[in-house]
């Protein structure tokens, strides 16, 4: 009951919430760019260059689904170093 009366006195309960900046990095996207470069005298066409493409997501998130993702995540992780997905890698690559 104690409880009871001490949250009666509280207005507003503030509750945490977490913005979250989530980048993702695409390195496939490539540029044939006609540049020659000279070095040591020996004219030589540039390598395609890559250009890496970035996209920002913003999330918002209370503690309840920042642990649930930090599990689901650990999880995942702990998948890679499985016997399964070790031999399906290899079997890739």
């Amino acid at each position: 009951m104690c409880t009871q009366l001490a949250r009666r006195s509280i207005r507003a309960l503030n509750e945490p919430r977490y913005l979250l900046r989530l980048d993702l990095v695409d390195h496939s996207c490539s540029i044939d760019r006609d540049a020659s470069t000279v070095s040591a005298g020996d004219n030589k066409k540039a390598a395609p260059q890559q250009l890496a493409m970035q996209k920002s997501h913003h999330l918002q998130a209370d503690y309840a689904t920042m642990k649930m993702l930090q599990n689901e995540l650990q999880k995942a992780l702990d998948e890679m170093n499985s016997v399964h997905c070790q031999r399906i890698s290899r079997y890739i690559s």
